[in-house]
């Protein structure tokens, strides 16, 4: 019976020994990217460029944008005290973290004047910052503008590139498993 035990117990640690730590039901990382063409967007206004369906709290891996380019208004003559500027421009994206924000934003440029800007590309990596996916099972994509000039007119447009988002692979069943399922095989009796 004792060396039954000790032959069950090494060979399911033998089997834990070979199980990896995480394993992923998806090899390769989800990215979740946005194309954008001609988008407008304000001051004071959060604009929803795209709304996805994720697995939720998966990691949040990197966050970024490729090629953006983008347009500010000049918006004076409309009763603006000065013009949108480059560095007004935020996107962002919703998620779950320890610091309770449901946004995380970001700025693509830092000028200070009115006009074309790009393109520009960046890509922030998050690994093991704790950013999750929504709990709802929704990641959203948002720009807006931090300086709202009051006039009711758009501050600028996003004209072309991708805004993106890339979480961990989702993770396959427990390798735990296994070893439970040699278990109970030792249960059966056998004649």
């Amino acid at each position: 019976m004792f060396i039954k035990l000790t032959l069950k117990l090494f060979t399911i640690s033998i089997l834990l020994s070979f199980t990896k730590k995480h394993t992923y039901a998806q090899s390769n990382p989800i990215e979740l990217a946005f194309e954008i063409d001609n988008i407008d967007y304000w001051g004071g206004t959060v604009t929803t460029l795209e709304t996805f369906d994720i697995t939720p709290n998966l990691d949040i891996i990197a966050f970024g944008w490729k090629d953006l380019e983008i347009e500010t208004f000049d918006n004076r003559p409309l009763g603006a005290p000065i013009w949108n500027r480059g560095r007004d421009l935020i996107v962002g994206f919703s998620s779950l973290n320890s610091w309770l924000e449901d946004i995380t934003w970001a700025s693509p440029f830092i000028q200070g004047g009115f006009g074309n800007f790009g393109a520009a590309s960046v890509e922030y990596d998050l690994s093991n910052s704790g950013y999750k996916t929504p709990e709802n099972g929704y990641i959203e994509l948002f720009a807006s503008s931090t300086f709202d000039d009051m006039t009711g007119f758009a501050a600028g447009k996003l004209i072309s590139g991708t805004l993106y988002v890339i979480t961990a692979p989702v993770p396959a069943p427990s390798g735990i498993l296994l070893p439970i399922i040699y278990l109970i095989g030792f249960k059966v009796r056998r004649p």
